[in-house]
């Protein structure tokens, strides 16, 4: 994904869409302190898979997918075991979330065609759960990759990929999609909101909003392209990248208006922590910035890795992660 995203190039805005205006705002870059992040893990070649998402469900227990394998640690991320996948080479992994502490599921592709892995009991087991043809046949034609999940409020799965968003409900050992949008490019992101409501981005500064059972497009006219969107209370976040730097903005209006919230000098961004004013934001080249007030300003953190940074996980308060590119995970120690 890392790659694929990276070389985007850049888009132009549909006139049919609605454009959206950015309202500046006052981020600033503070000085670097020395970094409250610890490396645990990073392979030392460049060929080294991504840790493309991971969950803890302890300080010490935790599980993580790489495109080719399932890993889990009981070391709190120093070391980690293989699972599954790694002996099969038809078997790729794109997506993990999870409902609860006890129930997950994984998303990718097994012989060119979709296949959803589910765990009951903290990732220690992974099913594979059986598609419903008919909903099989609803997705788009060739499609081989999904980019993100996450649960709704009533246990429904949103997934996007290529050309199209989906939800997925899964019953026993089988799993069928309820909800499809098709789209004219890949969505990169998804998240889920309280009352049924999902957002979407992806690749031509594209916005999908779902309410009310209603699909709303929006456009932000700014040559960008999106990673990730994220909820943090009542504020939307979209990180991305433009030709030459990355980016973060904020509506603090159901996405009406966006303020420009971005760090100085920095790359493509791929993920964000906030709670209590207190977060975190990663992105390429090992970059790690801090707020101390929601977002309004980011201090640069000392980095132990140039790796790309992608995914950050925080147990509580005491207990955070971030992974990426060549297996490398960082733990936070306050």
């Amino acid at each position: 994904m890392i790659n694929l995203l990276l070389r985007l190039k850049e888009v132009i805005a549909l006139g049919s869409l609605l454009v959206l205006y950015l309202i500046p705002g006052n981020s600033s870059n503070l000085s670097a302190e020395s970094s409250r992040w610890h490396k645990l893990a990073e392979e030392g070649h460049s060929h080294a898979p991504p840790y493309m998402s991971a969950m803890f469900f302890d300080s010490q227990d935790g599980v993580a997918i790489t495109p080719v394998s399932i890993k889990k640690t009981a070391d709190s991320g120093q070391s980690w075991s293989t699972l599954g996948g790694d002996d099969d080479d038809n078997l790729f992994l794109d997506t993990m979330a999870f409902q609860n502490k006890q129930t997950g599921l994984i998303l990718g592709k097994k012989d060119q065609t979709p296949i959803i892995l589910k765990t009951t009991n903290k990732g220690e087991n992974w099913r594979k759960m059986q598609p419903n043809k008919e909903s099989l046949a609803k997705l788009h034609k060739g499609f081989t990759k999904f980019f993100d999940s996450c649960f709704d409020d009533k246990g429904g799965m949103w997934a996007v990929g290529e050309n199209e968003i989906m939800r997925i409900e899964t019953l026993d050992n089988g799993w069928n999609i309820s909800n499809i949008l098709k789209t004219d490019s890949p969505l990169f992101s998804v998240a889920c909101a309280g009352n049924e409501e999902v957002w979407a981005v992806g690749e031509k500064n594209e916005i999908l909003h779902y309410s009310n059972n209603n699909w709303e497009r929006k456009i932000i006219a700014n040559n960008s392209f999106f990673t990730k969107i994220k909820i943090t209370g009542k504020d939307l976040w979209l990180l991305g990248g433009l030709p030459s730097q990355g980016f973060v903005l904020r509506s603090q209006d159901n996405g009406q208006t966006w303020e420009d919230k971005s760090p100085e000098n920095s790359n493509t961004l791929f993920d964000l922590y906030l709670k209590e004013k207190q977060g975190w934001l990663v992105g390429a080249g090992g970059a790690i910035y801090h707020t101390a007030d929601n977002g309004n300003s980011w201090s640069r953190e000392n980095s132990s890795t140039e790796s790309d940074l992608i995914n950050i996980f925080f147990l509580d308060a005491r207990h955070g992660w971030i992974t990426g590119d060549k297996s490398t995970v960082l733990k936070y120690e306050n």
